[in-house]
């Protein structure tokens, strides 16, 4: 696994936590309404 995330450009990384973080205040937000 630690090779694979040397190739993963960091960029990519926070990329994809951002898209979990607004995933996840999507979901909030569903279960509000």
């Amino acid at each position: 696994m630690k090779v694979l995330e040397k190739q993963i450009p960091k960029q990519f990384l926070e990329m994809n936590r951002k898209a979990l973080e607004l995933g996840a205040e999507l979901v909030k937000d569903a279960k509000v309404c």
